[in-house]
């Protein structure tokens, strides 16, 4: 109502006595102004979080990218009953994201558990939805885990809803389930079929395998043809897939078409891998020779393993007597690697294209196996070919007849095709290096006059050679070279003169022609203990008179006294000075 003029009416309240609080009339715009702003920004803001966009119900696999973790629901179960999760055990995996890579792997898995050496996984990690059951019926794997013909764990590695999963949370599932692997089995080695496997499956493998420091082994894509030999070996060489390396020494003569063939057989021999190619070659021409210009031209173009590691050298020096000759050779290699290796070859030899899988094959089984590599400490070099005479070099050489074997040890070594181990090499190298001092040109006389060494006869091409002093330290260690007995040879050593009539001086072996095992008698490596041994004198002798032997030499060629000579081991115990110490 409207205010009465008088203002002592009673019914008249002014401003200041009314009972709520008001803003001056300016002040009231500005704060009105400000509420609008601010009413504006809070909608705009709900409405942007509340769009259709973001509510919308999303589908359960486009949740489970940003949300949903990665389980693998039938994994745990089948890895908490691995027999051996130590590190140190018996255990490989075969592993495939690809039906068609599993069902090839099947197989050589199938064929490797025959044999018992390891305990044989596979890991299927696809995103397919076959049951495990369906997959052994459709490729003949029997349901039971016991059953001799095929006795393989079978670990179901594929996540939940595994076939809507998008190709970026595909490999993290893979990267998780190798993981899930690598820590609670602890395999020796990881086995893919990269011919058949997506190219981001081999890198996720082979990047979690060097992060778990886990061997990953690439199969070949003709696996099945090359290297069926794999499923001989123990889950010890299968670890060690990666380590024995080797290079090629050869030291040239005049027959420059030799060469050539050697070096042509060489790059066209069959190599699991790249990876397997010897780390170098290196030739050594002959000092006294010119080199002949279509050699020259080949050797400019030659490119395996690739150009950077073929090596070419010409001593200046030239071999004037037997001596100069050995220690020339002797230098051409040493290496403080112990899985490293030198093929020692002729320039006359041709390879076949089988010799390095034999090679590999003996290698990883004498050398890194978890059953015999303590029993062949002794070996110190794999020839590819039977010696053609004995020491005397008047006759051949007989070769000990097994039915179980396609081998035999021999002290002596071998110079024209023959791999030797660094190790006892180097050993070697210090023993030549002692048998040149000036007085040290004949084996070391021993002190002890009562054990008199049996008399060795040697050619004067041995005896006058590098591998005189080299038959002396494994006269002296008990160390033995593995020697092939196979109906065909692994290398030939061509006698033609001169070498572009290809006219074979006596009778030549065939290079072989069938891969392993089939080339073997039982289509496996013997155990080593079984294998027939020669000694020096071609007489054939079972390991402990081989080694009554080896400390009879050791203890009569010695110059240390006796009790050092109970206290150490190697070629020092054979070289001591008047004060009894070793040199």
């Amino acid at each position: 109502m409207v205010p009465p003029l008088d203002r002592s009416d009673l019914y008249w309240k002014g401003r200041s006595s009314s009972s709520y609080f008001r803003f001056p009339r300016r002040t009231r715009r500005t704060t009105c102004a400000l509420l609008a702003v601010i009413t504006f920004i809070v909608y705009q803001l709900f409405k942007t979080s509340t769009s259709t966009a973001q509510w919308q119900v999303p589908s359960y696999f486009e949740s489970s990218e940003r949300q949903v973790a990665i389980r693998f629901p039938k994994l745990y179960r089948t890895l908490a009953a691995v027999p051996g999760t130590r590190r140190r055990n018996r255990n490989v995996v075969f592993a495939a994201a690809n039906l068609t890579a599993a069902s090839k792997m099947s197989g050589i898995a199938c064929e490797m558990s025959k044999f018992g050496r390891s305990n044989v996984h596979i890991a299927m990690m696809g995103f397919d939805g076959l049951e495990l059951d369906e997959f052994k019926i459709i490729n003949g794997i029997p349901l039971d885990i016991d059953d001799p013909d095929c006795s393989i764990y079978f670990h179901d590695a594929r996540p939940e809803f595994a076939e809507e999963l998008p190709l970026a949370r595909r490999k993290i599932a893979v990267k998780s389930a190798f993981r899930h692997i690598g820590n609670m089995m602890h395999p020796q080695a990881i086995i893919i079929d990269p011919a058949r496997e997506d190219d981001w499956f081999i890198d996720i493998a082979t990047e979690k395998a060097q992060q778990m420091d886990l061997t990953i082994i690439k199969l070949p894509a003709n696996a099945i043809d090359d290297t069926q030999w794999i499923t001989r070996l123990d889950s010890g060489s299968l670890k060690a897939w990666h380590k024995p390396t080797f290079e090629v020494v050869i030291h040239a003569d005049a027959h420059s078409g030799n060469l050539e063939r050697l070096l042509k057989s060489l790059a066209g021999a069959r190599y699991p891998s790249k990876e397997h190619h010897p780390t170098q070659i290196t030739i050594i021409l002959d000092s006294s020779i010119k080199l002949h210009p279509f050699t020259k031209s080949f050797l400019q173009g030659y490119r395996f393993p690739a150009h950077s590691r073929v090596t070419i050298r010409r001593p200046i020096t030239p071999k004037i007597k037997p001596e100069d000759a050995a220690i020339q050779f002797v230098e051409s290699f040493y290496s403080v690697d112990d899985d490293h290796s030198v093929l020692v070859l002729d320039p006359n030899t041709e390879l076949s294209t089988w010799y390095f899988h034999y090679l590999f094959y003996t290698i990883l089984e004498y050398r890194y196996s978890s059953y015999q590599s303590h029993e062949a400490e002794g070996l110190y070099g794999i020839s590819l070919e039977h010696p053609p005479t004995d020491l005397t070099g008047q006759g051949s050489l007989p070769i000990p007849s097994s039915k179980k074997s396609s081998f035999f040890l021999y002290q002596a070594p071998s110079s024209r095709a023959a791999l030797y181990f660094s190790q006892p090499w180097a050993e070697f190298h210090t023993y030549y290096s002692h048998r040149l001092l000036p007085s040290r040109h004949v084996p070391p006389k021993s002190i002890n006059k009562t054990n008199i060494p049996r008399e060795l006869r040697l050619s004067k091409e041995i005896a006058t050679s590098w591998q005189a002093p080299l038959i002396e330290l494994a006269r002296a260690r008990g160390y033995v070279m593995l020697y092939p007995s196979l109906a065909e040879t692994l290398a030939i050593v061509h006698n033609e003169v001169p070498s572009y009539t290809r006219k074979p001086h006596g009778h030549e072996k065939k290079l072989l022609q069938q891969g392993f095992p089939g080339a073997l008698l039982g289509s496996d490596l013997p155990v080593w203990s079984s294998l027939p041994m020669l000694n020096l004198w071609a007489e054939r002798v079972d390991s402990e008179g081989y080694e009554m032997e080896a400390i009879k030499y050791r203890s009569s060629i010695s110059t240390c006294p006796p009790d050092m000579f109970d206290k150490q081991t190697g070629f020092l115990v054979l070289f001591c000075d008047k004060n009894g110490n070793a040199e």
